[in-house]
């Protein structure tokens, strides 16, 4: 870490950031300070960041016949797709550790299955040898 200058826009920007992570008390020198920073919340509403839930992040390999999971992700505004950690695009389901929301495991774990049956070529009701492996990823491996 290092001391340097900043300009008052910069700092106004930390303070915002710090204030929409707050969940009960924010501390300042003076009152005066504190309402400032309120002003500049409502000025710069962008710049008051909040924390994001966290959540897990299901890839699965694409179905040119499905496009269930990519148009529900653009519906939400988010991308159709994510790149796998060699940066190849796969259908996704967020997953918020919040609660333990088994229909998305369900939908999860059912969309990888019948998936996996139709690159085989295996029916519903037929067997299927092998297994279906999910491998985690660090998201620090995946490319953006």
């Amino acid at each position: 870490m290092s001391v340097r200058e900043v300009s008052s826009r910069e700092v106004e920007t930390i303070n915002l950031r710090t204030y929409g992570w707050a969940r009960n008390h924010v501390f300042a020198r003076s009152q005066e300070t504190l309402d400032a920073v309120r002003v500049a919340s409502r000025r710069r509403p962008a710049n008051v960041v909040r924390p994001k839930q966290f959540s897990q992040v299901f890839l699965l390999e694409p179905d040119v016949d499905d496009k269930s999971l990519a148009n529900e992700n653009l519906r939400r505004g988010w991308p159709q797709m994510l790149p796998n950690d060699k940066g190849e695009p796969r259908d996704y389901i967020v997953i918020p550790v919040d609660q333990p929301h088994p229909e998305l495991w369900d939908r999860a774990n059912e969309l990888t299955e019948r998936r996996a049956r139709k690159r085989a070529g295996v029916g519903p009701d037929d067997v299927l040898d092998g297994h279906i492996t999910n491998v985690p990823l660090h998201p620090l491996d995946l490319r953006t």
